[in-house]
């Protein structure tokens, strides 16, 4: 593990793999309300993918089973996995943001596991 990836631990492991279950979860209500992938796009940029989840799956999802240093993890995992997967649209994912998510998880989880192997 470099300095660079601080987030690429056993903890954030576990912590991306819960998180991907949770991503699911969403993904399988129909309650959900959709989130576009240019939002979370977006709000990958800025670092406030929680808020957008907790705004708009929060209702139907619980995401507070991640605790604030879960969250940062979390979004430093997504952050760095984007920046390094340049194009989402690899996954060919272009019309649920909650899919791009999901697909950055599964990034990190590989990336995660690689490292700490």
């Amino acid at each position: 593990m470099t300095s660079k990836e601080p987030w690429a631990t056993p903890d954030a492991l576990s912590h991306l793999i819960a998180f991907g279950y949770k991503l699911t979860e969403a993904l399988d209500d129909e309650q959900s309300p959709r989130i576009q992938v240019a939002e979370a796009e977006q709000s990958l940029r800025q670092g406030t993918v929680f808020p957008l989840l907790d705004e708009r799956i929060g209702r139907s999802v619980d995401l507070t089973i991640f605790d604030q240093h879960a969250r940062q993890t979390l979004t430093a995992a997504l952050v760095d996995r984007a920046g390094a997967d340049q194009d989402e649209r690899q996954y060919n994912i272009d019309r649920n943001g909650v899919c791009t998510l999901l697909a950055l998880t599964f990034s990190a989880i590989g990336y995660v596991n690689a490292k700490i192997r």
